[in-house]
């Protein structure tokens, strides 16, 4: 199977490095300084057990590749439409396109894009962060969910689960993973943002009653949505998110990196999508709302001071 990854950065610089290393047949499709140090000194992935560097297959012509049986999406999600239209030319007969993306809507544009039938639903969970151009550093997970955006179950779903596994990446096989697109969109929402917007850790946000009020409370908010989408979250999962934030305290979520760095935001993917989906349901969203407001302040007050740099 040859495989295409849209994108060199965190996520996929991590789940390239994995299928390389598991002796897949991978190509990196890329661009800018990350594309070129990958090329220079292939692509280093780090972690708790140590590091490793592996050779990798890596360009930024599309038309180098060839037609693949899988591509993964891997950019953030403001690039998704340029990263569908450079993956283009690598749409061979029965190519599926999985996208490894936050939120709940990139099934629908790449559908839109590349044609629905080519497109599967996937949740990635992985801590991964480009510690610099080509070196990805990946402590926490690294598994997949997959599914039929439709429902049920299909013959290259399982086809995929297999091929994932057998290299080393647990993946989990759905038949409603639009309900698994919104649980992660639920906590995503609330626990990789407000540490972007105030500078706290995960933890920061269970430490005191207060605080772990104020998470809950957006929790639920954001819940209510997915519910009015047929995708109910019960108190099991909400609680499964406030264990997250015990569990690692210190951890720096991705949108928090952003800000960190100047960089845009994923926030129309995170409180976007719930304030649309609410909006549409007619579910009120005065938290999220709120959130979506300063997280877009907070970015443009990081990006004017790094331009000032």
């Amino acid at each position: 199977m040859r495989v295409v990854v849209v994108g060199a950065g965190a996520v996929g610089g991590a789940f390239a490095g994995m299928l390389a290393r598991a002796g897949r047949d991978v190509v990196l499709l890329g661009r800018g300084i990350a594309l070129e140090a990958i090329r220079l000194d292939g692509l280093r992935l780090l972690g708790a057990k140590g590091g490793y560097s592996i050779p990798i297959r890596a360009t930024d012509r599309a038309e180098e590749i060839g037609p693949a049986d899988l591509i993964l999406i891997c950019t953030k999600t403001y690039d998704l439409k340029a990263a569908l239209e450079s993956a283009r030319p690598c749409l061979g007969e029965g190519t599926v396109i999985l996208p490894l993306q936050n939120g709940v809507e990139s099934e629908d544009m790449a559908g839109s894009v590349l044609g629905v039938d080519r497109v599967m639903g996937c949740v990635a969970y992985v801590g991964a962060v480009a510690e610099s151009p080509g070196k990805i550093r990946h402590d926490l997970g690294g598994r997949l969910v997959i599914g039929e955006v439709s429902g049920g179950e299909s013959e290259r779903g399982r086809k995929l689960r297999s091929f994932f596994e057998e290299s080393g990446i647990p993946c989990r096989l759905t038949s409603a993973v639009r309900h698994d697109l919104w649980e992660k969109l639920v906590g995503n929402s609330v626990i990789n943002v407000i540490p972007a917007i105030t500078g706290c850790r995960v933890g920061d946000l269970i430490r005191d009653p207060r605080s772990e009020e104020t998470t809950r409370a957006a929790l639920e908010e954001a819940a209510a949505v997915s519910g009015s989408q047929d995708s109910p979250i019960d108190e099991e999962k909400i609680s499964g998110h406030l264990d997250f934030c015990r569990r690692y305290p210190e951890f720096e979520t991705s949108t928090q990196q952003d800000v960190r760095r100047g960089r845009p935001t994923e926030v129309e993917a995170f409180n976007g999508a719930i304030m649309r989906a609410g909006r549409s349901a007619g579910v009120p969203t005065p938290i999220h709302t709120t959130l979506y407001r300063l997280l877009k302040a907070r970015e443009a007050i990081e990006s004017r001071r790094n331009a000032e740099r």
